[in-house]
């Protein structure tokens, strides 16, 4: 593990982040569906990029794309997530602001083809 991983794993669970989050602008729109079980946390996203023209969603009936799975440490997580574009998972990090009710996600590696943002801030639907 990484300095920022050993620094998450110290923290205990404090927020409760289920809901809809979505961030987006003229070319791009990133959205994620959240379930929260004490520390864990399930889930899917939607990623469009190039004004609609790359998509990257998981519908109701995937279980295996865009699909997102992690844990839970204070305020921060660690994620696995997959994209429907690539086989295998990358892993991404979010950090919530309870006083501005948003999630600020950031994916370190980007090693599959995906079209999720490097950085993201997502306010709560």
């Amino acid at each position: 593990m990484n300095s920022n991983s050993d620094a998450l794993l110290a923290k205990k669970v404090s927020v409760n982040i289920a809901g809809e989050w979505h961030w987006g602008d003229d070319e791009r729109y990133f959205s994620l569906s959240l379930t929260q079980a004490g520390d864990s946390i399930f889930g899917s996203y939607c990623a469009i990029a190039q004004a609609g023209n790359r998509v990257d969603c998981a519908d109701s009936s995937d279980t295996k794309n865009c699909m997102l799975r992690g844990r839970l440490f204070g305020d921060s997580a660690i994620l696995a997530y997959t994209s429907m574009w690539d086989e295998g998972s990358d892993t991404a990090f979010l950090r919530f602001s309870n006083s501005i009710d948003t999630i600020f996600w950031r994916s370190e590696k980007n090693t599959i083809m995906s079209w999720v943002p490097r950085k993201a801030a997502l306010k709560r639907l």
